[in-house]
């Protein structure tokens, strides 16, 4: 019988391994700093999510109040005004300070055609 002819070569294969009791005590706290951080990402990526809504619709209704501001050319604020009571034709008159313009009439009430008592 003729000697047979071989020939040997080191190499790796992906094998099955038996883990040491360490490794698994290692790859269980692994896998639970994972959890841990996993469940942090979702509270934060909810948080940012809620923050962001939040954002949007404030910069939403800015846009809609300036949207308004341009069309309507105007604003309502608190004017300074002046209040004329005249006594005999029994009408206030309201005057803004700002412009002088007349901004309503109306009638007296019956308290206020008594008139006010200086002090």
């Amino acid at each position: 019988m003729e000697p047979k002819q071989t020939h040997t070569e080191p190499c790796t294969r992906n094998l099955r391994v038996e883990l040491t009791p360490e490794e698994v005590r290692a790859a269980s706290k692994a896998q639970a700093r994972a959890d841990n951080e996993a469940r942090q990402i979702e509270a934060n990526k909810k948080s940012a999510a809620d923050h962001w809504k939040a954002e949007a619709q404030r910069v939403d209704a800015e846009m809609r109040l300036l949207s308004r501001l341009v069309l309507d050319e105007c604003d309502w604020r608190d004017v300074a005004c002046e209040e004329t009571y005249d006594y005999s034709a029994g009408t206030v008159t309201i005057v803004r300070l700002d412009t002088g313009e007349i901004v309503g009439t109306r009638p007296m009430l019956d308290e206020e055609r008594q008139g006010k008592m200086p002090l």
